[in-house]
């Protein structure tokens, strides 16, 4: 499989998501690793634009706001 360097580049920086899932099965080859490792058994692949810029504005809350927004989605669910 070949991928650009620049999109490895933008995984590795942040800019880009990996979309694919053949090209997040290359990058833990390349990173001699597995999914489980790098996710903690935690895996979701997110569809589409808005999914992924939800999740990258997640990742940069704490544990515990992480939770709260969590809490609150559950709330929204049920109410």
């Amino acid at each position: 499989m070949s991928v650009a360097e620049s999109t490895v580049y933008g995984w590795f920086n942040g800019s880009r998501g990996v979309r694919k899932m053949e090209h997040l099965k290359a990058l833990c080859e390349v990173l001699q690793t597995d999914l489980n490792s790098l996710t903690g058994d935690e895996v979701e692949v997110a569809e589409g634009p808005l999914p992924a810029s939800i999740v990258r504005e997640l990742a940069g809350l704490s544990e515990v706001q992480q939770q709260a927004v969590l809490a609150t989605i559950k709330a929204m669910k049920t109410g």
